[in-house]
């Protein structure tokens, strides 16, 4: 690829072979809202891959896929992914985890080029959008219906291998991509811009990466609460210096102005009806969090967003818990790590344990000073 392409982001196409068969028999579009270029509309696609545009690869393994990566009107790269029970699998550097029923689709790069070890690279969610679907032209199906009818309706996972990592989205770069406009808020675990990246609006958290292997807890727990009602989105998150693992992690997320520490504050009095619709909101978006199997450990007014239309959105898991399946249960020790003091079960501030309330937020410090520069 010529130095001068690197930067360029490229559309990704899923495509669903039949074995041994020349044309695909659907096609998806994976599309993200930090995405600059525009999604190309069905009968667009349809003549893409009708007039053999895009090469189509024939398929020789049952249960697989096919990833095409195109920029412009050049094919980037073609992906075959095989159907996996889970389990990590060494030789494979990028895993598609597709959600029928929310017709989402969740994309991982690793970096395997360290020997036995692999590090986490960047995760990526889409929206899966029907583009072709020729089996059933009389029929106008919903993404997620079209989805269930090929893969069914559970969550299922596909791996393979990429050769080529210096375009978007898995060589994203904070301060190439985004321009940082101003800090949303400090914490004892990283720091959270207002950023854009073309017109499209977002905060950008940046949090210290100091040991090696799988991302943070963050990143896990917000790829599985992708569609969530009352959680706060990511779009996009990504490790720069991967390969030393001493960099940073950064998440790209919905961005709101304001919070519940701030709507406390400011009220004059209480409106009940509202205050009603506030708490109930909280409760939604924690029954959604436990039913995807995390602890947030860290629930607070700060850590509640509110829009413009008072509706809120649960942030900042930094320090939540997944459990390794649902009825597990999950040890919860006092310790300046777990929770914020005043705001955690009175159990944590009991002298029977240590329990300190976390590092106070700082003020910009210099590190902070050249990202918005």
């Amino acid at each position: 690829m010529a130095e001068d392409d690197k930067n360029d982001e490229v559309q990704i196409y899923l495509l669903v072979l039949e074995v041994e068969g020349e044309h695909p028999t659907y096609v998806f579009r994976l599309s993200n809202p930090l995405e600059k270029l525009p999604c190309q509309d069905s009968s667009i696609c349809r003549a893409l891959f009708s007039q053999d545009q895009v090469p189509i690869q024939v398929s020789t393994k049952p249960d697989s896929i096919q990833l095409k990566f195109q920029r412009a009107n050049d094919l980037v790269e073609c992906v075959e992914l095989e159907l996996t029970n889970g389990e990590h699998e060494r030789t494979s550097n990028l895993e598609l985890i597709i959600e029928p029923l929310k017709a989402t689709a969740v994309l991982t790069s690793y970096d395997t080029a360290q020997g036995m070890s692999v590090l986490w690279r960047s995760t990526t969610i889409y929206s899966v959008v029907s583009m072709l679907d020729p089996k059933v032209k009389s029929v106008v199906l919903s993404n997620s219906d079209a989805l269930k009818m090929i893969f069914g309706a559970t969550v299922i996972r596909f791996r393979g291998h990429i050769s080529k990592d210096s375009f978007y989205p898995l060589a994203i770069d904070f301060k190439r991509d985004f321009v940082p406009t101003g800090i949303l808020g400090k914490g004892a675990h990283g720091s959270v811009y207002r950023c854009s990246r073309g017109i499209m609006p977002l905060a950008v958290k940046k949090v210290s990466k100091e040991r090696k292997g799988n991302p943070c807890s963050e990143v896990e727990a917000m790829a599985k609460l992708s569609g969530a009602n009352h959680v706060v989105q990511m779009y996009c998150a990504w490790s720069e210096n991967a390969v030393s693992g001493l960099g940073y992690v950064y998440i790209g997320m919905e961005v709101f102005e304001s919070n519940l520490d701030e709507y406390l504050d400011a009220r004059k009095g209480v409106n009940l009806q509202k205050s009603t619709t506030i708490f109930a909101e909280i409760m939604a978006g924690v029954k959604e969090i436990h039913e995807a199997g995390i602890i947030h450990r860290d629930l607070k007014p700060l850590n509640i967003l509110i829009d413009s239309d008072d509706h809120i959105y649960i942030t900042d898991f930094g320090i939540s818990k997944i459990k390794p399946y649902p009825s597990a249960n999950v040890r919860y020790p006092g310790g300046p790590q777990y929770g914020t003091q005043f705001y955690c079960d009175p159990i944590l501030n009991s002298t029977h344990l240590q329990h300190d309330e976390k590092e106070k937020p700082q003020v910009a410090d210099s590190e902070d000073r050249e990202a918005l520069e």
